[in-house]
């Protein structure tokens, strides 16, 4: 998993960058520290999604934000964000 240290790099998925510019200031800020946050240990930080295992999903309010990580490139690739009332229909098998 993550080293002590090692600073990961923020990609957004362009879906996801629409999701939070349709969002209030007060929730795009909410989204984008839970984000950040995500730079120094991203697999301690969040939970695997049950029904794909390469994803991660971390909590920001009502919204989840479901995310990768690449450990070769050092990057955490945000793929998904949703409320989390149909968050999960997109990881249905």
């Amino acid at each position: 998993m993550a080293e002590s240290g090692k600073i990961y790099k923020i990609k957004i998925a362009d879906s996801a960058a629409d999701f939070i510019r349709k969002q209030t200031k007060k929730n795009q800020r909410q989204i984008m520290n839970k984000i950040s946050s995500l730079a120094h240990d991203p697999c301690g930080k969040g939970d695997r999604i049950k029904s794909k295992p390469e994803f991660f999903k971390i909590r920001s309010g009502v919204f989840r934000i479901a995310y990768m990580v690449k450990e070769r490139q050092v990057v955490v690739l945000v793929l998904r964000i949703g409320h989390r009332k149909d968050f999960y229909r997109y990881f249905e098998r």
